[in-house]
């Protein structure tokens, strides 16, 4: 087994965003939370939260093979398990922002 550190994306917001054009609490949620730092995480978890259950639903719906596509970084981890033929051991790392955590 392999073990990945990389940074955490933020293109799966963007990517839902794109097929669910008429969601615009997503977009001012996301929007609003964009520049709010991690120590404002406590004051802002029902937003954090409502994302969360957004995305994790967005995905749920998604056929298998489609879920590779729901990000560039799932994208990449994907096709790099496949060229080293194992598994991964995956540790995201995350800047201080309510947007990455």
């Amino acid at each position: 087994m392999r073990k990945v550190i990389t940074m955490v994306g933020t293109s799966i917001f963007d990517n839902y965003r794109e097929e669910n054009t008429g969601d615009t609490f997503f977009k001012r949620y996301v929007e609003d939370l964009k520049d709010k730092g991690g120590s404002e995480y406590n004051k802002e978890i029902r937003r954090i939260a409502d994302i969360k259950k957004k995305i994790t639903e967005w995905i749920n719906k998604k056929k298998l093979e489609e879920k590779e596509n729901i990000s560039a970084k799932v994208k990449s981890l994907v096709k790099l398990k496949e060229e080293l033929e194992e598994e991964l051991e995956i540790y995201l790392l995350c800047s201080d922002t309510l947007e990455n955590l």
